[in-house]
């Protein structure tokens, strides 16, 4: 909301300044000029013999010539200073030539300081106060020591004239501070006004970034979801046709071709995050080892698929367990593995981890094209690459390498990379090493916690769309061909269905209509009578968003799943939910 100006003498004022001295302070300085040859034009009628018509002639010019020179162009610096600086002289010579340090043009320098500090600055105004002062103590001794020019006989009609001089000099000295006032409350309005417009202006631009992260949270909603399809069916026909390997091949170049895509799905995400400053670390204890093995295991068939060397090696005396950000090393891991492959040809590829004092440092070096030494620096800006030709021909977004380095300065690291042109490269980044205890209850993690395959379980899926129930249930009865499975399409349905019948798990999406996840296992922990209200629930969604999946943790999910999710995830999750409540139904206290 604009404030409104309450002076409009002030903007009566404006009116009548040339259009070129309407902005900062030259309208003051303008209105100054003119009442000032007003004051010495007046004071010409009862200005003595002794002060000549000449003189007063010359300074109202040049006053005029000041303001003349501001209107074409000039500062207010180089206008006023030639005002002033005749001002000056002026008035000592009138001074000196009548009475010296009594004279009463001399109270005319009082003016000076005072203008220079309102329109200059106070540096400015200080300054010429001390030239006054020097300018004063010269005529206080020319005048003491009886060094002026012989004086005339004082009349009545100095006697007017000097009365007129301290009237106008006050008249001045107040007339001056009020306009300034007036001006300086009219551009502390007018900057009010500006901080209004730019704070609306910001809060439209936050409620454009919100709907940003809204639509790109949709949007990843909704690539996830047939990503979830497509990726899981490939698994499962991977796995019906163990034997065919001419099918292998293009099964496996469908599997690359999908990851490859869930990665760009995630920078961009992890973009957006990046720009609105919620990129998070979420520390944690894990084992060094088994993460990096598990980075690496990722590129195993595609280090095969282009015979490609490749080595890991893990220094002996790093700590089996740290405490960091897992899924933020793992994704660093990921990015700087993934682009080793992307611009190798030919060659090796190795991932050396040692300690460097009270650091972990992680090195991924190539036999890769390498990057020059002038675009060495530029690798890890967002939307770069080394060159135009590097994106043509190899691909990417350019967003991989900065978001590793903005994830790695988080976790109190940082990243580099050592390259020549045509021999390889060396990508590294270090991290605080901090040694941790084995986390509880996950020093037998790779123990099969329940076998499931005999066992005749009843099992909810509940998910809007088909081809995701489709998914789901045939990877259930890969790993439980016995277990019988009903399906719901949305909240609501399987609230109704588990009211009716009794369910060993209910896997269930979050984002669904009618009725949300969240809503239905609220519903499903407080509705259903005790012990059916404790069946597991694992929670299952493209959804990104941390806020979200934090409301559907609180709703009361046992578990949880992004998608898309592998066959090996779910099962090992459904593994431990029902193993859980196994042993909570015959009264063992111990959490899995």
């Amino acid at each position: 909301m604009l404030i409104q100006v309450n002076r409009p003498w002030v903007e009566r004022m404006i009116q009548f300044t040339p259009v070129r001295m309407r902005q900062g302070r030259m309208p003051f300085m303008f209105f100054a000029g003119l009442f000032l040859m007003l004051a010495i034009s007046m004071l010409s009628f009862f200005t003595p013999a002794v002060v000549t018509a000449e003189g007063r002639n010359t300074f109202i010019a040049v006053i005029a010539i000041g303001l003349f020179m501001m209107n074409a162009g000039a500062t207010v610096k180089q206008g006023l200073g030639l005002v002033v600086v005749y001002a000056v002289i002026h008035i000592s010579v009138a001074a000196w030539s009548s009475q010296g340090l009594y004279s009463p043009r001399i109270n005319w320098l009082f003016l000076i300081p005072m203008m220079m500090a309102f329109l200059v600055s106070r540096r400015a105004g200080w300054s010429w106060t001390a030239l006054i002062i020097c300018v004063f103590t010269v005529m206080a001794y020319l005048t003491f020591d009886h060094r002026l020019p012989h004086s005339t006989t004082l009349g009545k009609q100095h006697e007017i004239y000097n009365f007129l001089v301290y009237v106008v000099i006050t008249g001045m000295l107040v007339a001056i501070t009020m306009i300034f006032q007036g001006f300086s409350k009219k551009a502390l309005l007018e900057i009010e006004n500006r901080n209004n417009e730019l704070e609306a202006k910001r809060q439209e631009l936050q409620t454009i970034l919100d709907i940003r992260d809204q639509f790109i949270a949709s949007v990843s909603h909704e690539l996830r979801t047939p990503m979830n399809a497509i990726m899981g069916f490939n698994d499962l026909i991977r796995e019906s046709q163990a034997g065919n390997h001419q099918a292998q091949e293009i099964l496996q170049l469908t599997q690359q071709s999908g990851e490859h895509l869930l990665t760009v799905i995630n920078d961009v995400l992890d973009y957006s995050q990046f720009q609105s400053g919620k990129l998070g670390i979420h520390p944690e204890a894990f084992e060094l080892r088994k993460t990096i093995d598990s980075a690496s295991a990722l590129f195993s068939s595609r280090f095969k698929s282009m015979r490609l060397s490749f080595t890991s090696e893990v220094d002996e005396t790093l700590p089996e367990w740290i405490l960091a950000d897992r899924h933020r090393l793992m994704q660093i891991l990921v990015n700087l593995l993934g682009n080793a492959i992307k611009f190798t040809q030919q060659g090796f590829v190795q991932l050396h981890v040692t300690r460097s004092g009270s650091e972990a440092l992680f090195e991924v070096k190539d036999s890769g094209i390498g990057i020059s030494q002038a675009q060495q620096e530029l690798v890890f800006e967002r939307f770069s690459q080394a060159t135009l030709q590097t994106q043509s021909t190899y691909g990417g977004n350019g967003l991989g390498l900065a978001i590793s380095k903005r994830l790695a300065e988080l976790m109190g690291g940082e990243i580099g990379v050592r390259s020549e042109l045509g021999v390889g490269s060396t990508f590294w980044f270090k991290l605080p090493l901090i040694a941790a205890k084995a986390a509880p209850n996950k020093a037998h993690s790779s123990v099969k916690l329940l076998d499931i395959r005999d066992m005749p379980l009843k099992f909810l899926i509940v998910d809007d769309m088909p081809i995701n129930r489709l998914l789901l249930k045939q990877m259930l009865l890969m790993e439980c061909p016995k277990a019988k499975i009903s399906e719901a399409e949305n909240g609501l349905s399987a609230l109704l269905l588990v009211k009716i019948s009794k369910f060993d798990m209910v896997f269930l999406d979050m984002v669904m209509p009618q009725m949300d996840g969240i809503e239905a296992c609220q519903r499903m922990r407080t509705e259903l009578p005790f012990p059916d209200n404790q069946m597991p629930v694992l929670g299952l969604t493209a959804n990104v968003n941390a806020v979200d999946r934090e409301r559907f943790v609180q709703a009361g999910v046992d578990g949880f799943l992004l998608k898309p999710f592998d066959r090996k995830s779910l099962m090992s999750e459904t593994e431990r939910l029902l193993a859980k409540q196994l042993k909570s139904k015959s009264g063992d206290a111990s959490a899995f």
